[in-house]
């Protein structure tokens, strides 16, 4: 009989095949050329995310003229690179990025969820 590990790892592989889709994760660094004096800022990467309906809410004094866009993502911490700062990253999907305002990391630590904000 497999191991409930095993069970959920498969379980979590049938989800992102069928619902994942390709998303930039840009992971905002300042480093700066000596030699340049260009400033770096950025690295991008493409990984796979399983993408929760975006959801808008009105800003609060604003007669509901403008609002805030949040939407969730969920990952595969074995897909996203090493060093991982969500406080420092952002999420590009369907055009639109999105700055890190909480995440939840799974208690097996193979899924990490990021609350996102429209940049």
């Amino acid at each position: 009989m497999p191991a409930i590990s095993g069970l959920r790892r498969d379980e979590l592989e049938r989800q992102f095949v069928d619902w994942g889709r390709p998303v930039v994760v840009r992971r905002i660094t300042q480093t700066a050329s000596a030699a340049t004096g260009d400033i770096e800022e950025s690295e991008e990467f493409v990984i796979t995310a399983i993408v929760r309906d975006r959801s808008q809410t009105p800003t609060g004094r604003t007669a509901s003229q403008h609002g805030t866009v949040e939407c969730e993502f969920m990952f595969r911490v074995e897909e996203l690179p090493p060093g991982m700062t969500w406080s420092t990253s952002r999420v590009v999907a369907d055009g639109r990025e999105y700055s890190s305002i909480g995440t939840n990391v799974s208690a097996d630590g193979l899924i990490v969820i990021v609350h996102g904000q429209q940049a």
